[in-house]
């Protein structure tokens, strides 16, 4: 063994060196790239929390405005028939760079806000109008609020430590949802006495 390696021991060393090489350029270049990732998985996540603050302010103020008109029986505020598209939609590359788990949480976010502009439509044109109201503001603040936890959490990954929203704006939409299971569920009891009457009156044979 000892001949062999004297007698090749240059080749020995070219290829150990060309070995070393490799791996020290392998590893330098994924060094690079995971040091690139994070820098724009970082970006990422700063736009991705800046679009949902946007969104959020829109969103809150076309609730507010329909507390407004609803309370003034239509003399001010006004209504709305759909909840705004998020800004990333249009680039969801920002939002494959985030980390799977909250990449998931921003992908069922968009496709719940679907769900609901989707009922929205329904209810307009299939239920009373005091009804599709308290089924747009009850469904919007639910998706605010699903909105806001996605936001939380990633503003504290990023380190943004500043609150873009109160206690005071959390608790609104929590009433926006209360009062809309409250009604959704006497509307469902009206329905069952009512049935009942229907049965108790036209009993079957």
């Amino acid at each position: 063994m000892r001949e062999i390696l004297s007698s090749h021991g240059d080749a020995v060393i070219a290829i150990v060196a060309a070995a070393l090489g490799a791996l020290l350029g392998f590893f330098g270049s994924y060094g690079i790239w995971w040091l690139e990732r994070q820098r724009q998985r970082r970006i990422a996540r700063m736009q991705i929390v800046i679009n949902l603050r946007r969104w959020m302010m829109r969103t809150m103020s076309l609730i507010l405005d329909t507390q407004t008109w609803v309370d003034s029986d239509g003399h001010g505020g006004s209504t709305y028939s759909k909840l705004p598209n998020f800004r990333f939609e249009k680039s969801l590359e920002q939002v494959a760079l985030m980390e799977h788990r909250t990449a998931m949480q921003v992908f069922k976010l968009i496709h719940k806000k679907d769900n609901a502009n989707d009922e929205f439509g329904a209810a307009i044109e299939y239920e009373d109008s005091d009804v599709a109201l308290d089924i747009i503001r009850g469904r919007s603040a639910q998706v605010w609020l699903r909105a806001l936890g996605i936001y939380d959490r990633v503003s504290a990954r990023i380190g943004w430590s500043d609150r873009a929203f109160s206690n005071e704006n959390k608790a609104m939409m929590q009433n926006e949802i209360d009062r809309f299971q409250k009604l959704e569920q006497a509307r469902a009891k009206s329905n069952r006495e009512l049935m009942a009457q229907i049965q108790a009156k036209f009993p079957e044979r």
